[in-house]
């Protein structure tokens, strides 16, 4: 009976102690915005914005109650489904994943076949196709972006 308790006690420690090493915050936003597209067509567009940070302590404080929290990068992962037809299913999904800066805002614009990215002052990509793409942004670094056409239900 003794060692069914140590044993017990044993794994309950090892779960915590593991499950207190991976922190991270987390942040989800969802949000919900219609467009007028110039030919008088309504496009509606789900954007679900998750944002990932690992909690890192800092070492000095060990063995502190309190202990501070050093910086970490944040990871940004958008995804947007939009419906260019007015109808009850989205049509396009692009997924975006990069690292966020503080100082600088992720600089691109929407259009019903798929999305314009500000590479630089003074060049703009138009990523239409399905496919995966990689590049560096004068806003972000090591942004991907997927494009997929998928015929998901609208919800709201």
């Amino acid at each position: 009976m003794k060692n069914l308790f140590k044993i017990t006690v044993f794994v309950f420690a090892t779960t915590f102690s593991l499950n207190a090493q991976s922190l991270k915050n987390i942040k989800e936003t969802i949000s919900y915005e219609t467009y007028m597209k110039p030919d008088g067509e309504v496009m509606k567009v789900k954007t679900i914005v998750t944002e990932t940070q690992p909690i890192i302590l800092n070492k000095k404080d060990r063995f502190k109650l309190n202990q501070t929290i050093i910086e970490s990068p944040v990871t940004v992962a958008k995804v947007i489904l939009m419906d260019t037809n007015n109808d009850k299913i989205y049509d396009k999904e692009l997924n975006m994943s990069f690292l966020k800066d503080f100082n600088k805002k992720m600089n691109y614009k929407l259009n019903s076949n798929g999305a314009s990215i500000v590479t630089s002052s003074d060049e703009t990509k138009l990523i239409t196709n399905e496919g995966t793409y990689e590049f560096d942004t004068e806003n972000t670094d090591n942004l991907t972006i997927t494009v997929e056409d998928v015929f998901l239900p609208l919800e709201k």
